[in-house]
């Protein structure tokens, strides 16, 4: 399986379980509405498992901001990174579509569909919402990187790649434990969301912006307004819990 098909295809796994987990949750004459938002929150941990679980060895990262820390940390070329971010959003978006069919009779009820396919800060403080988005998402790169990443590039082989000179490295956790790593990265996914993820912070910049889009073209009778106001936190806070996540584990391995 090529990297691009790989992160399509988990990528639209990850949002095809975890949104139906949050029209189970939001929408009315649903069999889990009203469930709380830790339930809620494991559901999201078990999506990323499952994930996790059917891209295989393949080292799906299903997050641009996983992506955009493996560029930084010279771990993938920026052609190979640019190609996963974008699978990583046409998945989303299949995968976000196919949960909305799914659970269309309660979506064409009208009430507050955009809480079932994207989240707003509960309370709207840009410098604090940034922060916690960045610290939510740093601290789920940095797990991430520990399972996909191998080994750091020697200081002394930096200059090989950028000449493109392929440099040998330790294989990835995911790849030697697939279970193991599908266990930890779907936990870590869970406790991230538990926790900060409680302030609406958002962790994945293709939720967010694709969330936004399907509810601004869907069809959906009585939907109410998409809300823009905070789209630019999915992409800043992970881009910056990226940058942090990157440079921790540069030092620390």
């Amino acid at each position: 399986m090529t990297p691009f098909a790989s992160e399509m295809l988990g990528s639209a796994v990850l949002a095809l379980l975890g949104t139906s987990v949050a029209c189970n949750s939001r929408l009315a004459r649903t069999s889990g509405g009203g469930m709380p938002f830790a339930a809620m929150a494991a559901g999201w941990g078990a999506a990323f498992a499952v994930a996790m679980l059917v891209v295989g060895r393949t080292g799906g990262q299903l997050n641009p901001a996983v992506t955009l820390a493996m560029w930084l940390a010279d771990r993938s070329s920026g052609v190979d990174a640019a190609a996963r971010i974008g699978a990583q959003f046409a998945g989303t978006a299949v995968g976000m579509a196919l949960a909305c069919v799914a659970f269309l009779p309660q979506l064409s009820r009208g009430g507050e569909t955009s809480a079932a396919l994207y989240r707003v800060p509960e309370v709207r403080a840009p410098l604090a919402n940034l922060v916690a988005s960045a610290v939510a998402s740093g601290a789920f790169v940095l797990l991430m990187l520990r399972l996909v990443a191998g080994d750091p590039i020697p200081g002394d082989a930096e200059a090989a790649v950028e000449e493109g000179t392929p440099v040998a490295t330790m294989v990835p956790f995911v790849v030697a434990h697939l279970g193991e790593a599908s266990l930890l990265a779907g936990l870590g996914f869970f406790a991230v969301l538990l926790g900060l993820g409680g302030s609406g912070a958002p962790v994945t910049p293709t939720l967010g912006i694709c969330g936004r889009v399907l509810h601004l073209v869907l069809p959906i009778p009585g939907k109410d307004r998409t809300d823009w106001r905070d789209a630019w936190l999915s992409l800043a806070g992970p881009a910056l819990g990226a940058v942090v996540a990157s440079a921790a584990w540069r030092v620390t391995t």
